[in-house]
């Protein structure tokens, strides 16, 4: 049986609970295995568009060695797209950097696909969200 539209929308904000978790837990393993074995990563802290499984593996190696890292997802947006999904919305990093405390809001969109009855993500892209001095200059 199918899920219901809002069994499948708690689905989808499970799938991004347990991304936060994995990516606070520090331990690159737990992140992998939420992304399909093709999955494609564009993040917010590099230029690089990341195409294979080991290009994501030393991503999440690195960017999981910021001290205190945590996420807090400020907005979601959930949309269902054919058998996938999509979630978008807003996300913040909270981090040590070196001994003050530092932040980082950021777009983020997370396009997922079940796999073997899991939603897997198969594209991310984060991006830094612009400051509203730079949002008034584009307007004005």
């Amino acid at each position: 049986m199918e899920p219901t539209l809002s069994h499948a929308t708690l689905e989808i904000e499970d799938a991004a609970l347990d991304w936060k978790d994995a990516v606070e837990s520090h331990h690159a393993d737990k992140v992998m295995r939420l992304y399909s074995e093709d999955a494609v990563l564009m993040c917010a802290f590099t230029p690089h568009v990341y195409t294979h499984r080991e290009e994501l593996r030393d991503y999440f190696d690195d960017f999981l060695r910021l001290p205190a890292l945590k996420v807090n997802f400020l907005q979601t947006h959930i949309r269902f797209i054919g058998d996938g999904a999509v979630n978008s919305g807003i996300y913040r990093f909270d981090y040590n950097n070196g001994e003050a405390k530092a932040s980082l809001v950021c777009r983020y969109t997370f396009a997922l696909k079940r796999i073997a009855g899991q939603w897997r993500i198969e594209t991310h892209h984060s991006s830094i969200l612009p400051q509203e001095t730079l949002l008034n200059l584009l307007h004005s």
